[in-house]
């Protein structure tokens, strides 16, 4: 009994060890990519936040610390956050997010004017306009929005882009999801690539069709929009955006 208890109080000793060694160098790589991001390298810190944060998701409560409103020039980085609605250290990024999961879009709206005026601060209300523009389905309004938001990072836009299109052998799998990502940051071309390039992998989620509908607003005109949208909500009555942008459509006077 005694060598029982003895072997199995070393293993959760070992197991503590490895824990505090991980999250030690946890802290050393995010003070490392801030380092990084300080000396003007963006694109590597970008790359390295999001490894970071996909290998220790639950270190993003001390990411969000460490770059605060900063995170906003690191849009990759930004679609990996998804914080706890019960989190009370949050950015002023988050914060956002609350206010339209919690507060509505009013709430948002009252919190981007608030905001003082500054480059960072700029940048987060274009992103924030954009996807409110967007909730509501106006998305002539939110493309000008996210291309304000784009406008002057053109190589943080291509890293971007790199950093949340899925491998060809992970289209399968994570076709949609990154579809999602990238149409939410406004990358609605390539998020309709990696919808079709998922459908051409075998993915078979009814939602990839949303960010080809897209496309074929753009480019095929109005009905055909909405027969793309109609074939998404027959999978998905509650698809808030198709619905939203099929009402819409369907009450221009073409």
């Amino acid at each position: 009994m005694v060598l029982v208890m003895g072997a199995t109080s070393l293993i959760v000793l070992r197991r503590w060890g490895w824990s505090r060694i991980e999250d030690e160098h946890a802290r050393v790589l995010f003070a490392q990519t801030r380092e990084t991001f300080d000396r003007g390298d963006v694109i590597q810190a970008q790359k390295t936040l999001v490894r970071l944060l996909k290998i220790r998701p639950d270190r993003l409560t001390h990411a969000v610390s460490v770059f605060d409103t900063d995170m906003l020039g690191m849009p990759a980085a930004l679609a990996e956050v998804h914080a706890s609605p019960n989190n009370t250290d949050l950015s002023p990024i988050d914060q956002l997010r609350q206010a339209i999961i919690h507060g509505g879009a009013q709430a948002a709206y009252e919190k981007l004017d608030a905001m003082k005026s500054n480059e960072e601060n700029d940048r987060a209300a274009a992103l924030w306009n954009a996807r409110l523009l967007l909730m509501d389905g106006e998305f002539s309004d939110a493309n000008e929005r996210f291309d304000g938001f784009w406008a002057g990072y053109p190589d943080e836009r291509r890293e971007t882009i790199e950093l949340l299109t899925p491998e060809d052998a992970d289209l399968n799998q994570r076709g949609a999801s990154a579809a999602d990502k990238l149409f939410r940051l406004g990358l609605w071309d390539e998020a309709a690539e990696v919808a079709e390039n998922a459908q051409t992998a075998g993915a078979q989620d009814p939602g990839l069709g949303f960010y080809i509908a897209r496309q074929a607003e753009r480019d095929e005109g109005r009905l055909a929009a909405i027969a793309q949208y109609d074939r998404v909500l027959q999978a998905f009555p509650n698809h808030d955006l198709a619905l939203r942008r099929v009402q819409k459509l369907s009450r221009q006077d073409w």
